[in-house]
């Protein structure tokens, strides 16, 4: 149950009970009102940090299990075309798909950023 800004600052607007009103329903609501107060303030906020720690995580391991997956299609699907092609040569697909990979790091390695220029 989230609270609004607005909802609080009506709450935190109501008078006090006077004589003839009930003084413990005015305490109970005056307990809700700093309660939600303290929710809205701590636990809600940190449940959202949560939920994209969570699902950031649950995002990078799908991700890392889709890319060894394709990875491994790859180096399959290129062992049959050099079948297809040539002849049965498991270690040249290896190496085909070794180099590009190298390539690939190469190019990311390229487009770091290095401490000093960060400063």
């Amino acid at each position: 149950m989230a609270v609004s800004s607005e909802q609080l600052a009506r709450a935190d607007d109501q008078k006090d009970p006077g004589a003839g009103e009930d003084w413990a329903a005015a305490t109970a609501d005056a307990i809700e009102r700093a309660v939600q107060s303290v929710r809205a303030k701590t636990a809600d906020p940190l449940e959202r940090v949560v939920r994209l720690v969570v699902y950031g995580l649950l995002a990078g391991i799908v991700g890392i299990a889709i890319a060894v997956l394709l990875a491994i299609a790859a180096d399959r699907a290129l062992v049959e075309l050099i079948d297809v092609v040539w002849q049965r040569e498991v270690w040249l697909a290896h190496l085909i798909l070794g180099g590009i990979f190298v390539l690939a790091g190469l190019f990311t390695w390229t487009r770091r950023t290095s401490k000093s220029e960060k400063s």
